[in-house]
């Protein structure tokens, strides 16, 4: 094959493989820490509004009708880590505390998976993870994606100048191959980085 056609594929192949590492590891680490911290904001939200709740009804020997009522005494946040309204029910003696996740709708799986007042533990929610259909409708995922690109693209020029010429020796084959794996690292921490520097970490 045609050694500048050989540099050209193997450059493509590279920067594609660079791309789809970043755009993975910018994805869980981005995302997932992101929604982790949402989550986390929503359980510590509910577990104080459990708490008033139980003052609440200590005090008056009913449950309020509804967390504006609640609000009203005590300074409670009603809305989620994702600014949906929570869900509260009362029937009789008995109350059901609600969060609808990332989508605000009942049901629903990976980020859109409800967190009740019966399942608030921390540790019962850290294995929700973002589906590959919720990766692919995130509002920044575009973003992402064009960055990992770029890093990858960039990847792709730097392998390309690294197989300027062909390497006959094998000690200087094997040194090529070190430079690749040390630039392949390189490139993917720089392409996650790009990937994931501009997303909002705040509440």
């Amino acid at each position: 094959m045609n050694p500048l056609i050989k540099r050209t594929v193997a450059s493509v192949v590279f920067g594609l493989l660079v791309t789809t590492m970043g755009l993975y590891a910018g994805a869980n680490i981005g995302v997932e820490v992101i929604e982790q911290r949402r989550q986390n904001f929503t359980i510590s939200d509910m577990m104080t509004i459990v708490k008033t709740l139980k003052q609440y009804r200590e005090s008056e020997h009913a449950l309020p009708k509804s967390l504006s009522d609640l609000n009203q005494t005590s300074n409670i946040e009603t809305t989620d880590g994702w600014g949906h309204p929570f869900v509260y029910k009362v029937r009789g003696s008995n109350y059901t505390l609600l969060c609808c996740g990332q989508d605000g709708k009942l049901g629903g799986e990976g980020l859109d998976t409800d967190i009740s007042s019966d399942n608030m533990r921390l540790q019962d929610h850290k294995g929700t993870r973002a589906t590959f259909r919720q990766y692919l409708s995130y509002p920044y995922f575009g973003d992402m994606a064009g960055r990992a690109c770029l890093g990858g693209g960039l990847a792709g020029l730097l392998c390309f100048a690294l197989l300027r010429r062909e390497k006959r020796s094998e000690v200087l084959r094997g040194k090529v191959t070190f430079q690749l794996l040390a630039l392949l690292v390189a490139a993917t921490l720089i392409a996650t980085f790009m990937t994931v520097m501009h997303l909002p970490m705040g509440h």
